[in-house]
């Protein structure tokens, strides 16, 4: 469900725009700089902030090393090991009954996890709406990932907590769709995450080697083991391209395993650079023509837009929603497994740099017109007005 910003504008209804509501953001972590769901909240709670509302985000320690400027409480879990892991808090607890009391929205981002539980009952005779955006939670692959820890919580409490929701929040048509068959019949707002669009210009890069890019965080879902066996049918076709997988690798397991993998297929030409941010991760996009993510699931996929919007085309897998890759020719949405991967990735890579850099300029167009940080956070801000003060129903809420 894509507006534009004329549509937005068109959308005020009988909203009252005056007011200023207090919104507190519910987040399980944003220590880490390269973690979609963090950089999401953090933008968002910005942009809303930007436009005249009271915004805070509540989530647990460690502090990122560069805090948000928006007012962040950061609050310890239990010391226990099982209840460390539910992120059992008290202290979090109290903090929303309190919030609760005297504030107007509390968007709640992910589940599985006390802190994204407790706003249910914190909200009980109050006036403080809630909303839920499960950020790729309830996704098939997702469920069956960990299934018996996330049986119990979904027994226990989870379930309940998601019908008691005053909205839920999709950000793709993807996701609403399996916030649907799992039977949720709530009011459903369908807004993408935004993007921050960089003035680099894809033109510009600095390395005659050709680069296929992989970057997300490292792990089984984002089907990297399928990317190294179709690296091997391509390395050596491709003898002018190298793979570069950037993604934390300290203290990963997986990433342990997908670099031991590498070694024992033989790869020659893959490099795995570890976490990068700021500058050095905008270096890596602007010096790749391809951009890769063979991913089994995936609600939005924050860096395929991160991709297109520095001008790279993009190859992705339909466990994403980007079947705008092929509509707008930006890119190539293929089925999942290692033959179509392999199958995608030659054409692409047997591309002139000049018709990538078309694609790349399609995409980044596309990127420029939806999914602008400032139309997003707008979009989002008429449904917390909305869910506060009534009036016309957004245009990005379904009920069906």
């Amino acid at each position: 469900m894509i507006h534009n910003q004329e549509q937005i504008q068109q959308e005020g209804g009988n909203h009252d725009h005056s007011q200023s509501l207090n919104i507190a953001q519910v987040v399980p972590r944003i220590d880490s700089p390269s973690s979609g769901l963090a950089e999401a909240v953090i933008r968002l709670s910005q942009v809303i902030e930007g436009r005249g509302q009271d915004v805070s985000i509540m989530t647990f320690r460690p502090k990122p090393r560069r805090l948000p400027s928006t007012a962040t409480r950061f609050f310890e879990s239990s010391s226990f090991p099982l209840a460390s892991r539910l992120g059992v808090s008290s202290d979090f607890k109290d903090a929303l009954h309190q919030f609760a009391r005297h504030g107007d929205i509390i968007h709640t981002n992910s589940l599985w996890v006390m802190p994204c539980i407790y706003p249910e009952k914190a909200v009980r005779d109050t006036d403080c709406a809630t909303i839920i955006s499960p950020h790729g939670t309830l996704s098939k692959w997702s469920l069956g990932w960990r299934k018996s820890r996330k049986s119990i919580i979904w027994r226990a409490r989870q379930r309940v907590v998601l019908e008691s929701a005053d909205c839920l929040h999709a950000t793709s048509e993807a996701e609403l769709k399996d916030i649907r068959s799992l039977g949720f019949t709530n009011p459903v707002a369908v807004i993408p995450n935004g993007i921050d669009i960089p003035t680099v210009d894809p033109a510009q890069r600095t390395t005659d080697t050709r680069t296929l890019v992989f970057l997300s965080r490292l792990h089984p879902v984002k089907g990297l083991e399928n990317l190294l066996q179709a690296w091997v049918k391509l390395e050596g076709k491709h003898l002018d391209w190298r793979l570069r997988i950037v993604g934390p690798t300290m203290g990963n397991p997986y990433a342990r395993r997908v670099q031991r993998k590498a070694i024992d297929l033989g790869l020659k030409r893959v490099e795995f650079t570890g976490e990068l941010v700021g500058e050095a991760k905008t270096r890596v996009l602007r010096n790749a023509e391809i951009f890769v993510l063979p991913t089994h699931s995936e609600n939005f996929g924050i860096s395929v837009a991160e991709a297109l919007a520095h001008g790279i085309p993009a190859v992705v897998t339909k466990g994403a929603p980007w079947e705008v890759l092929n509509t707008t020719n930006s890119g190539w949405w293929i089925d999942h497994g290692i033959d179509p991967l392999v199958d995608a990735l030659s054409k692409a890579m047997s591309q002139p740099r000049e018709q990538l850099m078309e694609m790349g300029e399609a995409g980044r167009g596309w990127v420029e017109e939806h999914l602008d940080w400032a139309t997003i956070g707008e979009r989002m801000l008429m449904v917390y007005r909305w869910l506060r003060h009534g009036g016309d129903r957004p245009l990005d809420v379904v009920l069906d």
